[in-house]
């Protein structure tokens, strides 16, 4: 998402933002939009993140990355359905204080 793997064009066809209204019940996003491929928008903890949530029988997953505030990205993985909780873990990740290089973050 910086810029180093797609050309121009596509990244920015990709991040061209395509409102679907306001807030979302259940979801961390305050003005959600569609890109190519993408969520894009505003989120709890004023916050824009870029990123794709999905799922399967009994899982959901969302991968999630912020620019506005440095370049860093988060993934969630819940071995239920509920999309909003994957990505509201992702959120708060993101929100969250970079750790330093010395440390390691394990969730389990």
């Amino acid at each position: 998402m910086t810029g180093g793997l797609l050309p121009p064009e596509l990244l920015s066809a990709m991040l061209d933002r395509h409102s679907v209204g306001g807030p979302i019940a259940g979801r961390p996003w305050l003005t959600p939009a569609y890109g190519l491929g993408l969520m894009i928008g505003g989120a709890e903890g004023d916050m824009t993140v870029v990123g794709h949530t999905g799922g399967g029988p009994g899982s959901g997953i969302a991968v999630y990355h912020r620019s506005d505030a440095g370049p860093c990205t988060a993934a969630a993985f819940s071995p239920g359905d509920d999309q909003g909780d994957v990505e509201r873990r992702c959120v708060l990740s993101l929100a969250a204080p970079p750790a330093k290089k010395d440390e390691t973050k394990v969730e389990t």
